[in-house]
């Protein structure tokens, strides 16, 4: 969902906007393909993390897929059997069908993947935001930002800085 479309005068609207400007940051809109998740982590590790190998497309669904068929076993704790947790990965990938199952997972399967710790501001249907953090298996002060607004996902980015005017010059006298 776009934040053009939900009237910023509403008071969670006014919380998002108020998080976002504290730490100069601006949503990245990505687009609603059934890949926002993928979009929106590539547009945040490009902004906050260019230090990094930036991901592309199609390697972030080879390396989800992959890291889901060698570690369905991790995923058990959340109630997924191995037959349920590749079905949905399978549907997600190829189908582009986001499971709201799979949905709750996700975050922290890319903190593994990508080795950065990813961080998403969670706006839920009663305009309540909530932050959840998930932690790469090693510590790291790389961290990317995410927002998401039911099962659709937007990139958090920096914004950037203002671009000063240049200083005239004197004339010689």
């Amino acid at each position: 969902m776009s934040l053009n479309q939900n009237p910023l005068s509403t008071p969670h609207w006014m919380l998002l906007n108020t998080i976002l400007k504290n730490n100069n940051w601006i949503i990245s809109q990505s687009p609603p393909d059934g890949h926002c998740l993928l979009h929106s982590i590539i547009s945040s590790c490009n902004s906050q993390l260019p230090h990094l190998k930036q991901p592309i497309l199609s390697s972030l669904k080879a390396d989800f897929q992959k890291h889901i068929h060698q570690h369905f076993k991790e995923y058990f704790m959340y109630g997924f059997d191995e037959y349920h947790i590749k079905l949905q990965m399978r549907k997600y990938i190829v189908d582009k069908d986001f499971d709201s199952d799979l949905v709750d997972i996700a975050p922290a399967i890319f903190a593994k993947l990508l080795r950065v710790q990813v961080e998403v501001l969670d706006t839920d249907c009663n305009g309540v935001i909530t932050r959840h953090s998930f932690d790469p298996p090693t510590p790291t002060s790389d961290c990317i930002r995410l927002h998401r607004r039911g099962v659709h996902f937007n990139g958090i980015i920096l914004r950037s800085p203002p671009v000063c005017p240049p200083i005239p010059r004197q004339p010689p006298t």
